[in-house]
């Protein structure tokens, strides 16, 4: 029966679900190394520092990124407090992972608990579209002050440019993320962009990743 060969594939792969999920997050962690690597900090073996993670949910790209760039500090925080542990288990083993921490982007810098201009790089993945606008305004905000000099930051998802989609279902997706909250939604490029300038964050460069998102990187 097909009900059987389901579970039995379940049970020996975990659901397909699950399967598709990991080969995405692989997919993304993968480009988003190759992107890092040709920017400072990560491509210089030389330049130690510290990295912060917005939003590192489960934390496998945080860690997947820490094992890779072994000369970087990698600090992860979630807004999620629950998932703290979890971070901490995918970390074992890891030395430049730093202790998970609580943070709430939506909240003023001020009560972000991490050190002003501290950071060689912030990054964050698939964050912009299921946050408010005004979390999104605090988010560039924050990660402007708690970047060093020259500090880069990191923006991995999806994107529309002057109000079209890229990828080929970025409009339903959209359309169901306004269903559950009317604040969220895929962001305009240009708005991203102009409200990063308005923190002292410069445009640097925009990258293709994997199913039609973009990676933007800014500089401040």
């Amino acid at each position: 029966k097909m009900s059987d060969l389901k579970d039995r594939f379940n049970q020996e792969f975990g659901s397909f679900e699950s399967l598709v999920q990991n080969f995405v997050l692989v997919c993304e962690g993968e480009a988003t190394k190759k992107v890092l690597k040709t920017y400072q900090p990560f491509n210089d073996p030389t330049c130690e520092g510290h990295v912060l993670e917005l939003a590192s949910g489960t934390g496998r790209h945080c860690c997947s990124f820490a094992h890779f760039f072994q000369h970087l500090t990698f600090q992860p925080s979630e807004y999620d407090a629950s998932l703290l542990d979890v971070i901490r288990q995918n970390a074992t083993g890891v030395p430049n992972v730093l202790p998970p921490i609580v943070l709430d982007g939506g909240q003023e810098v001020e009560q972000w608990n991490v050190p002003i201009k501290h950071f060689k790089a912030v990054f964050m993945l698939n964050v912009l579209h299921v946050v408010s606008w005004s979390t999104v305004k605090n988010i560039l905000a924050g990660s402007s002050q708690v970047l060093s000099q020259g500090g880069q930051l990191f923006i991995y998802g999806p994107f529309k440019v002057d109000g079209v989609f890229r990828g080929k279902f970025d409009n339903s997706f959209d359309a169901r993320l306004k269903d559950g909250n009317p604040e969220f939604g895929i962001r305009e490029f240009g708005e991203v962009v102009s409200l990063a300038k308005e923190n002292g964050l410069n445009f640097v460069a925009s990258h293709d990743m994997p199913a039609r998102e973009y990676m933007i990187v800014f500089e401040k």
